[in-house]
Parts: structure tokens; sequence; C-alpha cells
């Protein structure tokens, strides 16, 4: 089983961590803070996607140059950081998104992300990957 460098990263496989549908909650404040915080997370998805690619045609071309054997996850620690700096921002925001989405609903909303979390998980093991959780 591959951890997830080897699979380029897809935004679109996390897009159910802003899907609040079925979900309510009686506080404005709080929704109004969900929303915003979704929308800093779905930009922080993909400028980190985008992150991503860019790395990726770098260390390919490096590697078709002869400038490095070495392996994704390896390179990008060395050479690109930008990445490492959009994960971080993505894993802090997704936190903080957690924390609000499981303030304002509950139990609920931990039981949803918990369903998804281990759909993704099952979608990464079918295609011989880990996957991350941000």
């Amino acid at each position: 089983m591959r951890d997830a460098s080897h699979i380029p990263f897809d935004a679109s496989k996390y897009a159910f961590r802003t899907n609040f549908d079925g979900l309510t909650t009686s506080d404005a404040a709080m929704k109004a803070r969900l929303d915003d915080l979704a929308k800093l997370y779905q930009k922080a998805l993909a400028r980190y996607e985008s992150e991503d690619k860019k790395a990726r045609k770098e260390h390919s071309e490096e590697r078709e140059e002869g400038m490095t054997e070495n392996e994704f996850k390896d390179w990008v620690l060395q050479n690109y950081p930008a990445l490492s700096q959009s994960r971080a921002e993505l894993s802090q925001l997704g936190s903080q998104l957690s924390n609000a989405a499981a303030h304002a609903f509950g139990s609920a909303y931990t039981e949803k992300l918990q369903k998804e979390q281990a759909e993704l998980n099952q979608a990464g093991w079918m295609e011989g990957y880990q996957p991350d959780f941000f």
C-alpha cells in the first residue's frame, strides 16, 4: 500500500467536508462562520491541488533531466516548500472547519464526517493508496 504522495492530489475528493446538507443550526452567526470557513477551505484545497501539480511537473522534469533520482515525497521536502506550506494551511483550515461544524451540528456532523472519511479511505484502498485527511 502506497502513501498518498504517489497520487496527484484531487481536491474534488474532499468536497464532502463542506457539504452540510441535511444539517441545521439555529445559530445564524455560527452558520455565517461555517460558510466563511468552508470558502476558505475550498480555496485552500484548490491552492494545494495547484501547488501539487506544479511540484509534480518540476519533479518530473528534474528526473527526466537526471537532476534527481529521489521519489516525489522526498524531493518535495527539500525542493518545493510551497507545497508543505499550503498543506499546513489546508490542515489548519480543515481542523477549524471540523471544530466549528461539530459545535454547530453536534454528533450529526461527526457521524457524517466519519462516514464520508471512511468512504474516502475505502476508495483510496481500492486504488492502492492510503489517502490523507485534512
